[in-house]
């Protein structure tokens, strides 16, 4: 017995051993992060902390796009990289902890595949109606659409997606009939939404101020929180509307499971030291986006948390009659 115990415990200082000699020597040549999304959307905000991290590490770091499949493709090829810290995931939670909920095309489990490094930005979205709909706040809505059962829709940017679940909640809660139109992303979309054939949707702030300051939509709401400058004086959602339970939405930073927890430790001090870069906070901030780091720990606890608000709101909305497939 001693000797299988010495054995284990042999082991286990080699293990701790080569991860540290490891993290000493990480990173040693360029690193990637993919981004399972189009550009211009999350890699902006990716190659915004490019540079400061590339500084931390003394690596170049690359940005690669690799969309497709609500960003499943581009999560799984990393769920299948070697966990050696030099493939990293930035993508949504929308996609990596809601889409396994929801899609049978999702082969991949966060909890599972994927350690934890750092979350990125925290997103807002604001609920914003065509410019044309005779109405001009969030209860104005609500009773327009009471008295127009199925007339109106809604649009997400995908089936399934978080913002799919959002829609789905405030509809259930607020006892509304309306028919989801789902996109395949944001750019058609806001084409129908400033074009009057769409009738409300939940859109991130950052994305949608310049159409809100320009008066193409009319905001009503935010999803949570304190609605930013320029919006007007707009409710929070969960607020106005009791039993409302929005669904945190991140971008964050992630390496393949059995990556040593000495390299996710490096990476970690990069990320974070780069949000704290004062240019990146300032251009994270004006968009709409709340920068948030952490150790590794707490960000595995946000997951934990959104993936249990999820899997709440999915059982909901199955319950309800919803299908995401």
């Amino acid at each position: 017995m001693r000797g299988v115990r010495g054995l284990l415990v042999g082991l286990m200082t080699a293990a701790l051993t080569v991860g540290a000699a490891l993290a000493q020597d990480f990173p040693a040549r360029p690193l990637q992060i993919v981004v399972p999304w189009p550009p211009g959307a999350i890699d902006i905000y990716v190659r915004l902390i490019k540079a400061p991290m590339e500084q931390e590490l003394g690596q170049p770091v690359i940005v690669e796009t690799k969309p497709g499949a609500n960003g499943y493709i581009g999560t799984q090829s990393v769920a299948e990289a070697r966990p050696d810290g030099y493939t990293l995931l930035a993508n949504t939670s929308s996609s990596i902890v809601m889409g396994p909920l929801t899609s049978r095309n999702a082969r991949f489990q966060v909890q599972r595949d994927f350690a934890p490094i750092s979350g990125i930005y925290l997103s807002q979205f604001a609920l914003v109606v065509r410019k044309s709909l005779p109405v001009k706040s969030f209860a104005e809505l609500i009773a327009y659409a009471k008295q127009n059962p199925g007339k109106l829709n809604y649009g997400s940017p995908g089936l399934g997606s978080t913002l799919h679940l959002i829609s789905l909640n405030l509809c259930r809660i607020a006892g509304l009939e309306m028919t989801h139109v789902p996109y395949r992303g944001f750019a058609p979309l806001m084409q129908d939404l400033l074009g009057g054939t769409l009738d409300m949707a939940f859109v991130a702030v950052g994305t949608i101020r310049p159409m809100i300051l320009a008066g193409s939509v009319t905001p009503l709401a935010v999803d949570q929180g304190t609605a930013p400058a320029g919006l007007g004086q707009i409710p929070d959602v969960s607020k106005a509307l009791p039993g409302f339970e929005p669904v945190p939405t991140f971008i964050g930073l992630w390496a393949p499971a059995g990556t040593p927890k000495p390299v996710v430790d490096r990476l970690n001090r990069a990320t974070v030291a780069a949000l704290g870069d004062d240019r990146v906070r300032k251009t994270m901030l004006e968009q709409g986006n709340i920068p948030f780091g952490g150790s590794p720990d707490a960000f595995a606890a946000e997951v934990d948390r959104n993936l249990a608000i999820s899997a709440r709101l999915v059982d909901a909305a199955k319950a309800a009659g919803a299908k995401f497939e």
